[in-house]
């Protein structure tokens, strides 16, 4: 049986055209996704919902040719099923009880928790088993689901999440170490129930100075990776640490992860020359061309693909799909990487 195009090129295998999805592909700029959505009130619900959840992952493959099914779900399924309190309040985003020491974890709720979004994995698995399109399962990285733990929401400046770790790095290490274990009995049980890619999104890596790079985010990373690779040595990782700048070449080398997702705020020249040849490589159409600027996505595609189309690629945003993007753009988008390959 022949790979699936997006497992073809984190293995590195050759492959006859590029693979293609979006971050955030299943959201608020589909009607559709806003129809369910309505008749959802509370998000984490909507999430365990497990028929609901799996129906959303797949109506963007009903509209696009995609080569990928990111399961619908948020990164901080893993806190809520540790036990904090998480809340997403709508027109603020998640609201959370801060944490400040390590957490009195129950493995039933754990369990219970994530078998419902296994569930969901497991349906749309079976809808995409014959088809070119990888289920990808994911989880956020220890970082920046503390950064969440810690601030109690999205942070402008990181203050209180830094102070902590450096004012307190040993209940710090025992949070982490918590939630790195909690990340991996997740991710197992998703790769158990059908994912064939997994995922590791690090949202807020670039608050973090390169000092400390390698302790905060390569390190719990690295011990993610590796616990998977031993149980599980054929799915593909992917990893995420957007706006780590210089910090990719390392996180590449060091993480353990098979394919690099990129930021928009690289240069693809720089990605090619310094990333490419150590890693393949997920990215990085600004999210801000594919919603606003119709006239520019020939160009951005082309730029793309000139400079790292191949077998080592997998086109993708270096950022989610904004809800305010067109639809017609995103098959603009597709159908512009497919005539650059002169496949379509």
């Amino acid at each position: 049986m022949l790979l699936k195009s997006l497992i073809s090129v984190a293995k590195g295998e050759p492959v006859q055209k590029t693979p293609i999805w979006f971050m955030r592909q299943a959201g608020r700029y589909l009607p559709e996704y806003r129809k369910i959505r309505q008749q959802q009130k509370d998000f984490i619900q909507f999430v365990l919902n497990s028929e609901a959840a799996a129906e959303v992952t797949l109506q963007p493959l009903k509209r696009f040719d995609l080569n990928g099914a990111i399961i619908f779900s948020d990164i901080l399924m893993v806190p809520y099923a540790m036990g904090v309190d998480v809340k997403f309040v709508e027109s603020i985003g998640p609201v959370i009880t801060p944490v400040k020491e390590a957490l009195d974890i129950s493995m039933d709720r754990q369990l219970e928790i994530y078998a419902k979004i296994n569930k969901s994995i497991s349906l749309v698995a079976a809808e995409i088993k014959q088809k070119d399109v990888a289920m990808i399962g994911f989880a956020g990285s220890p970082w920046t689901v503390m950064c969440y733990m810690i601030e109690g929401t999205i942070s402008k400046n990181f203050q209180k999440v830094r102070s902590f770790y450096l004012s307190n790095p040993s209940e710090w290490d025992r949070i982490v170490q918590q939630l790195v274990d909690s990340t991996i009995l997740y991710l197992s049980g998703q790769i158990e129930a059908g994912a064939e890619v997994v995922k590791l999104f690090d949202s807020w890596a670039g608050a973090v100075p390169h000092r400390d790079f390698e302790r905060m985010i390569i390190n719990p990373t690295k011990q993610i990776t590796s616990a998977i690779k031993a149980k599980y040595p054929n799915i593909p990782i992917i990893g995420f640490p957007r706006g780590a700048g210089l910090m990719y070449v390392d996180y590449a080398k060091k993480s353990g992860v098979d394919v690099l997702a990129v930021d928009q705020n690289i240069p693809v020249t720089w990605a090619k020359n310094n990333l490419q040849s150590v890693i393949a490589l997920q990215g990085n159409m600004d999210n801000m061309v594919l919603a606003y600027a119709d006239d520019q996505i020939n160009d951005s595609v082309k730029e793309i693909m000139n400079g790292l189309g191949g077998n080592r690629l997998i086109f993708n945003l270096g950022h989610g799909i904004l809800p305010e993007t067109k639809i017609d753009n995103v098959f603009h988008t597709i159908d512009s990487v497919r005539k650059y390959e002169g496949t379509s």
